[in-house]
This record gives structure tokens, sequence and C-alpha cells, in this order.
């Protein structure tokens, strides 16, 4: 998977867990410990799905670091010798 279809399926994710929290609370505004592990599980997976994007990140921000030329190219065209100049 790419970057962006993780941030999707996170996206997607964070929409479900807000879902699940409107539908799930008791009458006090609680969930219910089922409901809750629930929950956390969903937590667990946005975080795997951060640290991954994060890593992927990381990894292209290197490999642009590592593509970047080492020095300056030559620009300017050489100076040629005057026929008349002594050595």
């Amino acid at each position: 998977m790419n970057i962006i279809e993780l941030r999707n399926k996170r996206m997607k994710l964070l929409e479900t867990m807000d879902g699940f929290l409107a539908t799930h609370k008791n009458d006090k505004g609680y969930l219910s410990a089922e409901d809750d592990k629930t929950y956390a599980s969903m937590e667990t997976e946005v975080d795997a799905l951060t640290n991954e994007i994060k890593r992927l990140e990381r990894r292209e921000a290197m490999e642009a670091e590592l593509k970047k030329p080492v020095s300056a190219p030559i620009t300017e065209k050489p100076e040629t010798p005057k026929a008349d100049a002594k050595v």
C-alpha cells in the first residue's frame, strides 16, 4: 500500500470510530466494557497505520535526499587559450 492509500484507510477508520461512539454509548455517555475493547482495538489499528505512514514518509525523504546531486554541475564554457598567449 502506498501513503495515500494508508491515509485513506486511516480516515475511513476514524469515521467508523466516530460512528461507533455515536451509536454505542449508554444513557450515561459511556461505552460498555465490550464496546470499549472494540474501540481500543480500532485505536490500536489507527496507531499502526499512523506509524506506517510516518515510516514511509521518512523513507521517501531519505530517498529524495540520496537522489540529490552531490556536486554542482559545470555550467560555464572553459576558456580557450589565445593564440598569442605565452605559456
